[in-house]
């Protein structure tokens, strides 16, 4: 938002020039393998530029060793210390830092709980903490079934929130979810198991209230951007839309043609989502640009049925590679069979002997594959006749011989 995104196509590829200083400040090469700062941000420069938000911002501002020391990973091998780290209190609070950073040319990095495991949750900039401050769930709509939130909330807390109220849940579901923050699945475009019938992050994102590198407020939607009233500083919503719009045009049809046709693609910019068949989503095109493009300071998200019942399904084979080709049938049973999500476990499962003889299980396979099914009745008396055949046949047609297994 507010960039301008040049490119040139070369043999039905999109080439968009990326430009990177690899000097080291005192103007030479770095040896390979050398950690580059590329914040351009000396000592007395950071240090000025703590001073600036301090004055200006009302949440903590911590530039000091131990705070950069904490922040300086996430769950990655990666360490990139940061130049110092803010907590804002509000969306005000973070419109501000923002304008001070802009006007010292100070790289920005919104951080959700660190989770990340590629390094996305750390960099050489300012760090803006949410989770400390921002963490509040503002509405639970049933009807509609929406939740708005601030990115710091906890996806596990969201979740006991939403099921106070009513048998909903956010779909995606990462195996942090007991940490991670919404903000952090939003700039990641998180999955999580159940990405198998509710979709990604990007799939579930309505709305998002953002602020760019200057510090302008939008709300983005499908087919909208709204300029916050007031706001005239720098580039209107009309120039943006038609902006956006002529890079959806210019480069639509290689986005059609090249980009993967993969359930879990979570790389790159989601370019698809400004197409007009998908409703030029502006607010689903900035899920997983990391920081890179906007702030998010709220979020309008969808809610799905949250099942009162749920059976497993667990599929064994004697190797990775039987269940592998077995893989792309069972995801195409999955709508016949109500599969919630899929598991892939390549492990040795050891009961007790009494689990053993409760359960009836056959304990032989080295790998199993686990579906999840949901549903809102439950038979105590077992699954239905119907429901039997399509295990049968499914279980013929996966060829998985006498190792399965069924938990009601």
């Amino acid at each position: 938002m507010g960039m301008d995104v040049g490119g040139t196509e070369s043999d039905g590829f999109l080439e968009v020039p990326v430009v990177i200083n690899l000097r080291r400040r005192d103007g030479a090469r770095p040896e390979p393998g050398e950690n580059v700062d590329r914040a351009g941000i000396d000592e007395d420069a950071r240090r000025n530029l703590e001073v600036k938000l301090r004055e200006a911002v009302r949440g903590e501002v911590r530039f000091d060793a131990g705070t950069r020391a904490a922040y300086a990973t996430d769950s990655s091998n990666y360490r990139q210390v940061p130049l110092g780290v803010v907590f804002p209190v509000d969306h005000d609070d973070v419109a501000t830092a923002l304008r001070v950073c802009c006007v010292h040319d100070a790289p920005v990095l919104g951080r959700g709980a660190g989770t990340s495991l590629a390094g996305q949750a750390c960099n050489v900039a300012v760090v803006f903490d949410f989770t400390r401050h921002m963490n509040q769930i503002i509405d639970i709509d049933v009807v509609a079934r929406t939740v708005r939130v601030q990115p710091g909330v906890v996806l596990d807390d969201l979740q006991a929130a939403v099921r106070k109220v009513a048998p909903l849940a956010f779909g995606p579901d990462p195996a942090t979810h007991a940490w991670c923050s919404v903000g952090g699945m939003i700039g990641n475009n998180s999955c999580g198991t159940h990405a198998l019938s509710t979709g990604k992050t990007v799939d579930n994102v309505d709305s998002l209230r953002v602020l760019t590198y200057e510090g302008q407020e939008f709300e983005v939607s499908a087919g909208a951007i709204i300029h916050a009233p007031g706001d005239n500083n720098g580039a209107s919503a009309e120039q943006i839309t038609r902006q956006l719009r002529s890079l959806a045009g210019k480069y639509g049809a290689l986005v059609r043609t090249r980009f993967p046709d993969i359930p879990r693609r979570v790389s790159g910019y989601n370019l698809d989502q400004l197409l007009p068949e998908n409703g030029f989503h502006v607010a689903r095109s900035l899920v997983g640009t990391e920081s890179t493009c906007v702030i998010v300071t709220e979020a309008t998200l969808r809610l799905s049925e949250r099942p009162e019942f749920r059976t497993l399904l667990v599929l064994g084979y004697d190797d990775i590679y039987l269940a592998a080709d077995a893989t792309p049938i069972l995801l195409k049973l999955a709508s016949d069979l109500g599969a919630e999500r899929a598991e892939h476990l390549d492990v040795r499962i050891d009961l007790a002997r009494a689990k053993r003889a409760a359960l009836d299980l056959m304990l032989e396979p080295r790998l199993a594959e686990a579906n999840q099914e949901a549903g809102d009745h439950h038979d105590a008396s077992g699954p239905s006749q119907s429901r039997r055949d399509r295990h049968a046949s499914t279980r013929k047609r996966l060829a998985i011989g006498r190792d399965w297994w069924r938990f009601s």
